[in-house]
């Protein structure tokens, strides 16, 4: 790796949302592969818990699952005012008809 491109690429590293993704796609991973281990058999979840986060990590790669999942999460996390702004846009236009 060349000095100049070290910096961007810790950045990319460091990144919080990236950081938090990971996070959460390990403890969806983990949960599932205890809670498997706990309903089948120990060796199952031993199993089960990488494939999980296999999976997940591979659905989150792919283009049009990576799509969905940011416009869900965004949907998710958009502030409540914009919301009801725009419902409060399109029932004005309703009654301008």
């Amino acid at each position: 790796m060349t000095p100049e491109r070290e910096p961007r690429a810790l950045a990319e590293l460091l990144d919080e949302e990236s950081l938090a993704v990971l996070a959460i796609l390990l403890a969806v991973a983990l949960e599932f592969g205890f809670g498997f281990a706990k309903t089948v058999t120990w060796w199952a979840g031993l199993i089960a818990g990488p494939a999980a986060l296999a999976a997940l990590v591979t659905l989150f790669r792919l283009r049009p699952t990576h799509v969905a999942l940011v416009r869900l999460a965004v949907w998710v996390v958009r502030p409540r005012e914009r919301r009801d702004e725009g419902a409060a846009r399109r029932s004005s236009r309703r009654a301008a008809r």
